[in-house]
């Protein structure tokens, strides 16, 4: 299952939407009701509700061809990736970027670096400021 956000949130309904899309995507049914106790209550002030009273909706004019036509780029562009990205926490695969081969320049020794530091307007690679 991949999950993508949509951007363009404002902070009252961030928490709100993420809470709902995951009540969606579990197949649970959500109740309009926050608990009290909840941790992040404060998130879903004023009304304390999953889903309030909007007094404006915006319609949703994306044509199922059109979002099909996203996720098959976004799948064509995740299979040119190397490394599959994930959400775990894991080591990143060392053929993703290697940064010596990508600035094609040698590491720099200690003292190298000392000398750069103290020198005004040169950074550790040695390129004036």
């Amino acid at each position: 299952m991949m999950v993508l956000g949509g951007g363009g949130y404002t902070l009252r309904n961030v928490a709100r939407c993420w809470a709902n899309e995951t009540g969606v995507l579990l197949d649970v049914e959500m109740t309009n009701e926050i608990p009290e106790n909840a941790e992040y209550l404060p998130f879903f002030e004023p009304e304390f509700t999953l889903r309030p009273d909007l007094p404006k909706r915006a319609d949703n004019h994306n044509t199922k061809e059109f979002l099909s036509a996203i996720r098959q780029e976004i799948i064509e562009n995740l299979r040119q990736v190397k490394g599959a990205p994930s959400v775990q926490m894991m080591p990143i695969p060392e053929d993703l970027l290697d940064v010596d081969v990508a600035l094609c320049r040698p590491e720099l020794g200690d003292e190298e670096r000392a000398k750069d530091y103290e020198e005004t307007n040169v950074t550790y690679s040695g390129i004036e400021a």
